[in-house]
């Protein structure tokens, strides 16, 4: 049963208040009350000592008496304007409360559009003082929300859309998308200017831990791929080291690489490793690879390196000018007046026996060792020097022999 309450006439139009008799919900202005009290049109409330007027664009009004707190909802053209709390003064209507973390505090008025949150004297249009150790402001998404959480719109490309800094050295967010960390300004996409870290501490620090996975995570990726010839991957300048790199590789059984380089493409000459270096006031090296023990030799052109040795190459060979730095002396002791030279007849007996020059490797050691390269040079000149010497015992032997000759001709 519902209790219906018309104005000039019954029929559906002329209705006024309707009590819906299912539900007990109230219809003022409407015929389908949808809570307990559903009003069409503008509604006022009004208190027992104070009456204030309505307005055109006011929906909701609530009066007290003194020192009640006097509230105003208004709502026009532009949406939902403002909350006025004791309107007195001039531009009551454009005044926004004052909130002190729990409550609406009385007397306390802007007329200039700040709000402020935590403080009496807000510097912008919105001004959040946190007065605790949490958040100051914070968004959250909801479970299923895609749109963005923050839009800040500029068509100035110089104007800070953001900015977290006490001086011009903190962080800024420009309109143009560019960042700047410790810098006031960013002609890069990111900006980074430090001048106060000690040396234990990086300038950028990216730490991935991703425990217990076999995956080649990147802690850092650079691409810069412009046309064919430019684009620098990574440029990096250092005043001691250019660039550091080394692998952590623990316990693992395979390779460990402190830098992978390659380069590839369908002309021209590509370098893996491009080494060169100027010094107007000392030696300068290309390549320098230090060595305290035989663990980290240099290979070239395969994997497996020489036990002993520094540097392994797997394939020739070429050079326009190759230097060796003996660690014994240069055959020079051959011309020694006390050196003693092989008999000639032994040193044919030895080449008979031997099949080779005494002093010299055999075939199968030099198959089975290879050749020390200066020390096979210092060996060559030792037999060239002897032979010198042995020509030397021979023309005198000849030059004796002439002179015989001539006085058996006399």
């Amino acid at each position: 049963i519902n209790l219906r309450i018309f104005a000039g006439g019954t029929a559906a139009a002329n209705e006024r208040i309707r009590i819906t008799g299912s539900n007990g919900n109230v219809g003022i202005g409407t015929t389908a009350p949808t809570t307990k009290l559903h009003v069409v049109g503008t509604t006022r409330l009004q208190g027992a000592t104070t009456v204030v007027g309505l307005t055109t664009t006011t929906t909701l009004k609530v009066t007290g008496g003194s020192p009640g707190l006097d509230k105003l909802l208004r709502s026009d053209a532009a949406g939902l304007a403002s909350w006025i709390t004791n309107p007195v003064g001039t531009n009551a209507n454009n005044r926004i409360p004052k909130w002190n973390g729990t409550q609406l505090v009385t007397g306390t008025l802007f007329d200039n559009g700040s709000i402020g949150i935590g403080n009496t004297s807000p510097g912008a249009n919105l001004h959040i003082t946190p007065n605790s150790s949490t958040f100051a402001f914070r968004i959250d998404q909801g479970v299923n929300g895609q749109g963005q959480l923050t839009y800040v719109n500029t068509t100035d490309p110089a104007k800070i859309v953001f900015a977290a800094a006490s001086n011009a050295t903190g962080m800024y967010v420009f309109g143009d998308g560019h960042a700047g960390l410790g810098s006031g300004s960013a002609p890069s996409r990111l900006t980074i200017a430090d001048g106060s870290v000690s040396s234990s501490i990086p300038i950028v620090d990216v730490a991935t831990n991703a425990a217990g996975t076999s995956a080649d995570v990147r802690g850092i990726r650079s691409t810069c791929v412009m046309n064919p010839g430019w684009g620098f991957g990574l440029e990096a300048t250092g005043g001691f080291i250019g660039v550091s790199a080394n692998a952590d590789a623990t316990t693992y059984t395979g390779g460990g690489y402190g830098i992978i380089a390659s380069a590839t493409g369908s002309a021209g000459v590509r370098y893996g490793v491009y080494g060169s270096a100027s010094n107007t006031g000392g030696e300068a090296w290309g390549g320098y690879f230090p060595t305290k023990t035989y663990t980290s030799e240099l290979r070239v052109g395969g994997e497996q390196g020489a036990t002993g040795y520094v540097a392994s190459i797997n394939g020739k060979l070429i050079a326009t000018e190759v230097r060796v730095a003996l660690q014994s002396s240069w055959p020079d002791y051959v011309f020694a007046n006390d050196y003693q030279l092989m008999d000639i007849h032994q040193l044919e007996q030895s080449i008979k026996a031997e099949n080779h020059l005494p002093g010299m490797p055999s075939a199968c050691e030099v198959e089975e060792n290879g050749l020390h390269l200066g020390e096979m040079q210092s060996k060559i000149v030792e037999k060239l020097e002897e032979s010198h010497l042995y020509i030397i015992q021979l023309q005198k032997q000849i030059d004796e022999l002439k002179a015989q000759v001539n006085e058996l001709k006399k």
